[in-house]
């Protein structure tokens, strides 16, 4: 135990210093991570000021002098919008020919810019090649105002004429902006210094330096600052080599506190395995001694045993010499033991024949029935089992009896317990109605019966609509009520001699046989349908249902039984299809129909989670700016045989097998990983609505599931937004607002799609976790020419607006379209005009479009389009 002591000990050391050292490296990690957001964000301010000076109007503004150019490109809020905090433009030869800086504080502009902040720049103008060549971290300069980065372009025309020789400068501060927007691209919390002095002033002793193979020259200073937190810091120099700001993050010390309670766990594991082993051979050592007092008390055991069974045992020699018995034997004979001996077996076992031990070999323990003489003369019935054992070297024989009167009352009671269940499994529990095995079992009686009559038999398979809500709103107790009642009254609406059958939950079969022709069924169908609508009464409250009808006809439909229930319910699904409370005779189209949604449910089960099914992405735009907002996921399917299957057929097959769920959530994978290939590519995102249906939401987990997979592909839930159908509120709504709530906490957007199309309900609206309304394209459509639609779409926008709520205008197809509904106030609009859906790739190239803040036109698709 010493040893492994010391071996542990030592271990543990390693470890620990294992993990400190990936610790550090981790804060070197995050630290260049910082210094990648830098570069990409000042990356950014040179791109913008070579847009502006390779600018065909910025070159006519150095000719003309016309104010328009300068107040129209370089008012508050376009500097504020570029994060530009000062520009000059400088003539050829040197002088200042307009200038301009943010107040922010004030939030007006300042005319000219401060001279002494052009001064710290105005010595690195005069090669702009050299300056190009330097990387965008290495143009900073120090000044009273704290670091400042810049950029310089030299104004010029897009074709190269007439040369100006005037530079353009556009100048950045460090500020607390620069840091947040550093922060919300790295993720690391941040703060910045300027170094006035030598570095060992600033950056703490005894700190770790690493060299990165990726940054040549670049040093990175980690400082352990105690046990629970961790300190990285790394410069910026400015074109003379000379540090002149620190960067600085801090991090929390976890991979440290799992080294340290690793070690302690694996010390504790082999010190409880060597104290593990040590108890071990203490209770095997025990045992051994155990076992030889078990030894001694095995007869005791075997004799408690013998003397608890019910049967009674009798040892005896072969010649009928009795050796002993147990008590069961002695209270069922009522001999005491020593007549008993006396007796002999054949004075006591009149039915055994003289060759017992013959008996025995043949009947192996066989059961036999013997009678028995009891002491008082008195003769019993009994089963007796004969067999042989061997003691010491001797054969004997072992017999087992078993009075026969228990055993008798034994089958009465089980024969009528059979009958009770024979009689129960043929009864339904909650309503006291044959079921489903009792109809199985006198169906294809009544249908022998109609053959021979040479009539008509019906079956009627019935079904509550929407009983699933009344369960759930009312609880299960209300809906067995419900249940009752219906059974009820479907019983007092049919002759004495129809079958009402109920098949389990809210469905019942009735089968009326005898049948004189179509319109006597078609008469008792419409009698069940009013018999059904009929107000119930529940918990004080009166409720109305309906309920759905399929027939089948013997012998039209079909001759067998399981033929004729398949039709009936073929025809019930036909009933629902239509609307509910209704009924349907089956006909053999809907056979076919069925056979084909059945073909398509298989087909889209193989195909969900394949690259058959892909996601295309509608924008959304900003109708007034013209910039891409959002975008909408829709799921395409690309058969391999059928080719591209409309949406229009295979989501409502989806919706009505259940395989929406699966569907959903392989589409909410797809946007996902699209999102973080983005993301990966360094292209800015922009949110995703996914639609959402209420099947989706009645999973308990759904929230969970969304938050899993943006933990999982490193991706902010906030670009992720939610569509879900107005007639979704209808069903299940206090489940589905506990999902979208928990979608909102952590960070998504929720949309009611195709708003106005349903049944709306604005007092509850108010109360509902929404962000947006889409406008359905139904009323978009012809909002230039019917006043109708138009003061539909006015009322949602008003709507919205009171309510503080988004609108989306979907279906925008013309000009038209667009300009009313700017001048209606609507904000966002989607539809062809802007883009029809397209893949994820051409997305990206105008996700990148929409970092260099540029309207989404017809031009800047074919641009970004023909370059991917």
């Amino acid at each position: 135990m010493a040893a492994i002591g010391l071996a542990v000990i030592a271990a543990g050391n390693v470890l620990v210093r294992s993990f400190d050292s990936i610790e550090i490296e981790q804060s070197a990690a995050k630290a260049e991570q910082v210094l990648g957001a830098l570069e990409a964000d000042l990356n950014q301010l040179a791109a913008v000021n070579r847009d502006y000076a390779e600018w065909d109007t910025a070159a006519d503004y150095i000719a003309s002098k016309d104010r328009e150019f300068i107040d129209s490109n370089f008012a508050y809020s376009a500097m504020v919008d570029l994060h530009i905090d000062s520009e000059w433009l400088i003539a050829a030869d040197g002088t200042e020919i307009q200038s301009r800086s943010l107040d922010k504080l004030n939030k007006q502009i300042l005319q000219p810019a401060p001279r002494e902040l052009l001064a710290a720049i105005d010595l690195h103008l005069k090669d702009l090649n050299a300056l190009r060549a330097i990387p965008s971290t290495g143009r900073i300069v120090a000044t009273p105002d704290g670091l400042v980065a810049f950029s310089a372009v030299e104004v010029a025309r897009t074709d190269r004429s007439h040369p100006t020789g005037a530079k353009l400068v556009f100048a950045r501060r460090i500020d607390q902006d620069v840091l947040t927007r550093l922060q919300r691209a790295s993720g690391v919390p941040l703060s910045v210094q300027v170094v006035a002095g030598p570095l060992d002033t600033v950056v703490p002793a005894g700190s770790n330096t690493i060299q990165l193979p990726a940054l040549p020259g670049l040093t990175i200073y980690v400082a352990a600052v105690d046990d629970n937190r961790i300190d990285s810091y790394f410069t910026i120099e400015n074109m003379n080599g000379e540090a002149i700001g620190l960067f600085h993050t801090t991090s929390a010390r976890s991979i440290g506190a799992i080294g340290r309670r690793t070690t302690m766990s694996l010390m504790a594991t082999l010190i409880g395995l060597v104290v593990a082993a040590g108890i071990g051979i203490v209770m095997l050592l025990a045992r051994l001694q155990r076992s030889a007092l078990a030894n001694q008390a095995a007869k005791r055991r075997h004799d408690n045993i013998v003397s608890q069974v019910s049967e009674g045992i009798v040892l005896a020699h072969p010649d009928g010499a009795i050796i002993e018995a147990n008590d069961a034997a002695h209270n069922l004979l009522g001999y005491s033991d020593e007549a008993l001996k006396h007796a002999g077996l054949r004075e006591i076992f009149l039915d055994l024949p003289e060759t017992v031990d013959l008996l025995a070999a043949q009947d192996k323990g066989k059961l036999r029935e013997c009678r028995l003489r009891a002491a008082d003369g008195r003769l019993i019935d009994a089963e007796v089992t004969v067999s042989t054992i061997v003691d010491n070297g001797t054969q004997l024989l072992c017999i087992m009896t078993r009075d026969l009167r228990v055993r008798r009352q034994l089958e009465q009671q089980e024969h009528a317990n059979n009958r009770k269940l024979a009689r129960l499994s043929q009864t339904d529990a909650l309503t006291g109605l044959p079921n489903r095995v009792y109809l199985h079992k006198q169906l294809p009686k009544l249908l022998q019966e109609t053959a021979q009559a040479e009539s008509l038999l019906s079956l009627l398979y019935i079904d509550i609509d929407q009983f699933k809500h009344i369960n759930e709103s009312r609880g299960h107790a209300s809906g067995d009520n419900l249940i009752q009642v219906i059974a009820k009254r479907l019983r007092s609406s049919i002759a004495a001699e129809d079958i009402l059958v109920r098949m389990g939950g809210d469905e019942f079969v009735i089968v009326t046989s005898l049948m004189p022709n179509l319109a006597a069924v078609t008469l008792v169908a419409k009698r069940l349908i009013e018999c059904v609508q009929a107000p119930i009464e529940l918990q004080g409250t009166a409720i109305t249902v309906t309920a759905s009808i399929g027939i089948g006809i013997y012998p039209t439909d079909s001759i067998d039984m399981e033929t004729l229930l398949k039709h009936a319910d073929i025809a019930l699904y036909q009933a629902k299809e239509k609307g509910r409370n209704t009924f349907c005779l089956f006909s053999p189209d809907m056979n076919v129909q069925l056979s084909e949604h059945v073909a398509l449910e298989q087909e889209l089960r193989r195909a969900i989670g394949t690259d058959q099914l892909f996601v295309e992405y509608q924008p959304v735009v900003d109708v007034y700016t013209g910039q891409l907002v959002s975008f909408e996921a829709l799921a395409r399917w690309l058969h391999p045989i059928q080719g591209l299957i409309p949406p229009i057929r295979f989501i409502p097959v989806a919706e009505k097998s259940g395989l929406i769920k699966e569907l959903g959530e392989d589409v909410l994978r797809k946007v996902v990983m699209q999102q973080r290939k983005w993301l990966d590519d360094n292209v800015p995102l922009a949110p995703v609505a996914i639609n959402v249906s209420p099947l989706q939401l009645e999973r308990t987990d759904f929230a969970i599931l969304v938050h899993e997979l943006c933990l999982e592909h490193g991706l902010d839930p906030k670009w992720l937004h939610f569509e879900v159908t107005e007639s979704s509120w209808m069903q299940e709504s206090n489940k589905h607002i506990v999902a979208l709530d928990t979608l909102r906490s952590q960070g998504s957007k929720i949309s009611i799609d195709d708003f106005g199309t349903g049944f709306s309900n604005l007092s509850y609206l108010k109360q509902l976790p929404v962000d947006t309304l889409k406008i359905d394209r139904a009323f978009i459509q012809n909002i230039h020419t019917d006043s109708s639609d138009a003061a539909i779409v006015k009322s949602i926008l008003a709507i919205a607006k009171n309510l503080h709520l988004d609108v989306v205008a979907e279906g925008v197809e013309t000009i038209e379209h667009l300009e009313l509904l700017r001048s209606f106030g609507c904000h966002k609009a989607q539809g062809y005009y802007f883009s029809k859906p397209i893949p994820g790739h051409l997305c990206r190239a105008l996700l990148q479009q929409l970092g260099e803040s540029r309207r989404l036109t017809d031009t800047v698709k074919i641009r970004a389009f023909k370059t991917r």
